[in-house]
């Protein structure tokens, strides 16, 4: 079965305590990207942005060139409806096939209540951590996570 991660950027690619010390000089955290790199290779999911910088092709390229950095390929953007949730639900529907997905974003834009059980929420000061990448290998390979 495939699997898919649909990624957001703020808040889970780099942090509040992250662009506080460093003026925002580069949008994402490398250490951060070095985890969703782990977690790729070791499950072998597609990548899906959700971030709303998506929208606008200059930050986009941003985006994609970093993850290009640490041989992160993007398998796709959702489209941007109303919200995010939407834009997960939409892109799930035009698939062909069943796959297994996480969604990992800083914001709960209905996700916890669509999708309960792919659902990982970051913080926004701290992003993306460890312990976070562990659950979404878990959910992703359909092990039983307890949150």
């Amino acid at each position: 079965m495939d699997k898919i991660v649909f990624l957001d950027m703020d808040g889970v690619l780099n942090s509040g305590y992250y662009c506080k010390r460093n003026n925002c000089q580069r949008w994402l955290e490398e250490n951060k990207l070095q985890l969703i790199k782990k977690l790729v290779d070791e499950t072998k999911a597609k990548v899906v942005l959700t971030s709303y910088r998506c929208q606008y092709n200059y930050q986009k390229n941003l985006i994609i060139n970093d993850l290009r950095r640490f041989e992160i390929a993007v398998s796709g953007i959702i489209d941007f409806v109303n919200n995010k949730n939407i834009g997960v639900e939409n892109y799930l529907a035009k698939l062909e096939k069943d796959v297994n997905f996480v969604i990992i974003d800083d914001v709960d834009y209905g996700y916890k209540k669509t999708y309960p059980n792919h659902f990982i929420q970051t913080s926004q000061w701290w992003g993306l951590m460890g312990h976070h990448v562990e659950m979404a290998r878990k959910i992703l390979e359909n092990i039983q996570v307890q949150k």
